[in-house]
């Protein structure tokens, strides 16, 4: 059950239980075996003992202060359903944003892994030319490929 249909529920129940009878008798009485019987009706049994009539009396219903409070639960409902949408698509949202960065700390690490397994770079141009980089040059691109690592794979 959604959060807005069980503020809608209660709210029902809330005006059910307001046009109530304003007034209503209401009996106490403990039967033979001793038990306390509470009942808007007096026990039929004659033996039954110390019968009181609570005299519970209660206010009339003001129709205004129903719907004010009726209102007041709507909105609260509209409220808490705009809340649990916008914390589902921060959810979404952050679950792609983690698979995204996942993605792209595996390839750093691939990246890393294929440096730090050659004993010199090759680059090819597009004749297809081969230039070999120095140690220094090849030193420095692992060196970045280190730093993208830890960058990317907090």
């Amino acid at each position: 059950m959604t959060h807005s249909k069980l503020n809608r529920l209660l709210a029902l129940l809330v005006c059910l239980l307001l046009v109530l009878p304003a007034a209503a008798q209401v009996y106490k009485w403990v039967d033979k075996d001793g038990k306390i019987h509470y009942s808007d009706k007096p026990p039929r049994d004659p033996k039954a003992k110390s019968v009181q009539d609570m005299n519970i009396e209660s206010k009339p219903t003001d129709p205004e202060a129903v719907a004010r409070e009726l209102a007041e639960l709507e909105a609260r409902g509209k409220s808490t359903d705009e809340n649990l949408r916008v914390e589902a698509q921060v959810r979404e949202q952050t679950a792609v944003e983690k698979a995204a960065n996942e993605q792209r700390c595996d390839q750093a690490r691939a990246r890393l892994a294929v440096l730090e397994s050659v004993q010199r770079m090759v680059t090819v141009d597009q004749d297809g030319k081969q230039t070999y980089k120095s140690d220094g040059e090849t030193n420095a691109e692992r060196e970045k490929a280190r730093k993208r690592v830890a960058d990317t794979c907090q």
